[in-house]
């Protein structure tokens, strides 16, 4: 994907603090319909509560030539996967996502090829979810990979505002997410 990912589920419910998304099989990279209860990121951290947060325009780091919506929606590794990986010691593969039906999340080798092409990666960044609070310089982006990198981490890929690079991190933080064809 060249942008992104702003999916969000088809809503079918709603509170002041929770929303429960209906993920159907047959559109997305999971293998039966689930409904998953959605938490905001600004709730805190969590290993085993699918959080995400959509970004608003006052969101937008100053200068920037794209918008909110182009920024997309950070998750946190329970959401990105699906609900498939949660708890803070799951080493298991990752083999579910929020993907759409054909794509997948890149593993940590895939983004690891990617980051002498910074320029052709067209970088979206906005920081980073850690502890409920938008963090990290604005400028810099973090996407996840399916690739375990510890007891409770991920790697992922990290543009720093002016090459990209990889690293691993809690699989409580909000990141993006940018799905590759099967």
């Amino acid at each position: 994907m060249t942008q992104n990912l702003r999916y969000q589920g088809d809503t079918v419910g709603s509170t002041s603090t929770t929303t429960s998304w209906v993920m159907k099989s047959a559109t997305s990279n999971i293998s039966e319909d689930t409904t998953m209860t959605m938490t905001d990121l600004t709730a805190g951290n969590s290993y085993d509560v699918a959080e995400y947060h959509v970004a608003t325009s006052d969101q937008v780091p100053s200068g920037a030539s794209y918008t909110a919506e182009d920024m997309g929606v950070w998750y946190n590794y329970a959401a990105a996967s699906a609900m498939t990986i949660t708890g803070s010691s799951n080493e298991n593969p990752q083999t579910y996502d929020i993907c759409p039906k054909g794509w997948r999340l890149p593993t940590n080798s895939e983004q690891s090829g990617i980051t002498s092409y910074s320029s052709a990666y067209s970088p979206v960044a906005g920081g980073t979810y850690y502890s409920g609070t938008l963090g990290g310089s604005t400028g810099n982006g973090y996407w996840w990979s399916s690739t375990s990198g510890g007891m409770a981490a991920r790697y992922y890929l990290y543009w720093n505002g002016s090459s990209l690079i990889t690293g691993n991190a809690g699989l409580f933080s909000g990141f993006y997410v940018r799905c590759i064809l099967n």
